[in-house]
């Protein structure tokens, strides 16, 4: 189900890569660091550096090809379209 997504080989629950998606990609939400958002969702530091990066990546790749919309939900779907 994960394949071509950013989901693949993920480590960690799925939830907690929503959420953060969810964290990183709200304009209004700035206000945290990676270590207390580690510890906020019981994970290490790197392995949520690791993935905030993709988002971040895949959230600058949207916006260069000008098909970036409103909402984090659209990271997931530009993720599954892209490897297409």
């Amino acid at each position: 189900v994960t394949v071509d997504t950013i989901f693949l080989r993920l480590r960690f629950p799925i939830l907690k890569a929503f959420y953060i998606i969810y964290r990183t990609s709200s304009a209004s939400d700035t206000s945290f660091s990676n270590p207390v958002l580690a510890q906020e969702i019981n994970i290490r530091v790197a392995t949520l550096w690791s993935f905030k990066k993709k988002v971040l990546d895949l959230i600058e790749e949207t916006k260069t090809k000008k098909k970036h919309k409103d909402g984090w939900t659209h990271l997931i779907e530009y993720s599954i379209k892209a490897s297409r």
